[in-house]
């Protein structure tokens, strides 16, 4: 998973124009990059649409922000809440990078269903859950995700 995560970002900084420059005016901050806040705080508004800050619900309990893996009723489980935003800050990361094309429309849909084309379960609405994402990060949801990490 983490070396998924890490060719994702070399992936991104290689399309991007190779990271920082000698000088190290790549315009990302110390506290990790503009890259890295924007994916936090995409986790962020999922892990709030997920229901993560619900005391006791099941993403809660399971320190799963995003609901990861939780298909067929298999719940992932994390050792903690900030691994369980790390997998889900890596998912964002890598699926943005290997589907350059895709807006939020087409992340979520996929998120929830597998599929960009996918039918969404019983009380699912993907493009109501990407408005949400949307409005609680300020990003385009009709637009491609990977434009907008950087």
């Amino acid at each position: 998973m983490y070396l998924v995560a890490l060719l994702a970002v070399l992936a991104w900084l290689f399309l991007r124009g190779g990271g920082a420059s000698a000088a190290g005016d790549s315009g990302d901050s110390a506290d990790g990059g503009d890259m890295s806040i924007a994916v936090r705080k995409i986790s962020e508004a999922m892990a709030h649409m997920e229901g993560f800050f619900v005391p006791n619900s099941l993403p809660s309990r399971t320190h799963n922000p995003g609901d990861i893996g939780t298909f067929g009723g298999k719940v992932r489980g994390y050792a903690s809440d900030e691994e369980g935003f790390t997998a889900l800050d890596s998912y964002i990361t890598s699926h943005a990078a290997k589907h350059p094309e895709w807006d939020l429309y087409d992340f979520v849909r996929y998120y929830l269903t597998g599929d960009t084309m996918g039918k969404a379960g019983a009380g699912q609405n993907p493009d109501e859950y990407a408005d949400y994402v949307a409005g609680r990060t300020g990003l385009d949801p009709t637009q491609s995700i990977f434009s907008q990490l950087g």
